[in-house]
Order: structure tokens, then C-alpha cells, then sequence
């Protein structure tokens, strides 16, 4: 898969909403917590776009049920990087986060601008 190369420009330059992706496991075996988590990110995101959204522009998020089915997250993701443009995505779990690592890396050359909940934190200086 070929490189994205305008996310700075679209956050930067562009107009509109910013287009972000969101997994959520509402009807999956994950659901007991997979529903107060989704529904505390459809706040935060509302809250956001409440107060301004990001430098003006309102995030347009795509809340997607894949009920914790990883083939269903990456035909999801694929259409996402598709025809929707999103500049960014939320996984919900350790099957879709695992199952979308090879595209993610293909599209980014291993660099993603990325973290997770297991992350750890940075060791290098900044300058």
C-alpha cells in the first residue's frame, strides 16, 4: 500500500472536518467494558467539537461496532484509508491493534505515529 504523505497538510492547511475512525466493541465479547469505554470517547470527541474542535475545525468521527472481530476491523480500516481519508484511528482492543500493525507499517515504513494503552513511554531527549 502506498505511503500517506498529506496528513500534515490536511490538518494544517486544510478545511473542514478532520476525519478520525474509532473501533468500539459494543455487541462483542469485550462489550461489558467495550460500552462505557466507546460511549466515554463519543463524549470526549463531542466535548471537543463542542469547544471549537482542533484549531477551528470539527472532528468527524466514524464509530464503527466491529464486535471485537478482527477481519471485520481491517475491512473497516481499509475502507477508512480508502475512500473516507481519515488522518487518524482509535483501536479498542489487542485483536484489531495486533491485526492492523502490518498495514499500519506498510503505510507508515514502520514509522507510526503512534501509541497504545501498553506503550512505553519515550526514552529519547528532545530538543
Amino acid at each position: 500500500m502506498p505511503r500517506r504523505t498529506d496528513i500534515e497538510s490536511i490538518l494544517i492547511i486544510g478545511a473542514g472536518p478532520i476525519v478520525i475512525g474509532h473501533l468500539v466493541d459494543y455487541t462483542g465479547p469485550t462489550s461489558d467494558v467495550g460500552k462505557p469505554y466507546g460511549q466515554g470517547a463519543a463524549d470526549a470527541l463531542a466535548y471537543i467539537n463542542k469547544n471549537g474542535g482542533i484549531a477551528g475545525r470539527p472532528l468527524q468521527v466514524d464509530m464503527v461496532d466491529y464486535s471485537y472481530n478482527a477481519p471485520r476491523a481491517i475491512a473497516t480500516y481499509k475502507k477508512w484509508i480508502g475512500s473516507d481519508k481519515i488522518v487518524a484511528a482509535q483501536g479498542w482492543g489487542t485483536a484489531d491493534t495486533e491485526a492492523l500493525n502490518t498495514i499500519v507499517e506498510a503505510l507508515t515504513g514502520g514509522n507510526a505515529p503512534a501509541a497504545s494503552a501498553d506503550s512505553p513511554p519515550s526514552t529519547q531527549a528532545t530538543s
